[in-house]
């Protein structure tokens, strides 16, 4: 996304539009951070993923977060490190990593009787998954461009 194009989408998130969205994410999570429980903070609606041409309030629910600044700024920190992390992996290493991530995944779920760290755990886990599938996605764009 270039300069001209950054500057058009964030000028969408003052549209009255993202404003309503915005609100209903962060009454859903009762104006809580949905990372560290904070209630008495400012708090911000994270995308998860984004797709190309969407508009900011287009996203289904469960791709949008409440979230307090520092741990906005801390998801967006491993969002882009993920990616960087990920953007010269073959097909092979990113499955590797997809199993990687399943089989921790699983000696987490089979034991059944979560506590609030093995949660925690989970989402990360989830959302690690979610950020490698990306760039699978993205590999596969890029071999289609070639």
């Amino acid at each position: 996304m270039g300069n001209a194009d950054n500057s058009e989408f964030f000028a969408k998130y003052k549209h009255p539009k993202w404003q309503r969205r915005r609100l209903e994410i962060m009454e859903r999570s009762n104006f809580t951070c949905e990372a560290c429980g904070e209630t008495e903070v400012e708090l911000q609606v994270h995308h998860k993923t984004y797709r190309p041409g969407a508009d900011p309030w287009e996203y289904e629910d469960s791709n949008l977060v409440s979230l307090c600044r520092p741990c906005h700024e801390q998801r967006t920190h491993l969002d882009r490190s993920v990616r960087s992390a990920t953007a010269d992996l073959t097909n092979d290493q990113l499955q590797d990593l997809l199993d990687e991530i399943d089989r921790r995944r699983n000696r987490i779920d089979v034991t059944g009787d979560w506590n609030k760290a093995d949660s925690d755990e989970l989402e990360e886990l989830d959302e690690l998954r979610r950020k490698v599938v990306e760039a699978f996605q993205r590999h596969d764009a890029r071999r289609g461009r070639s």
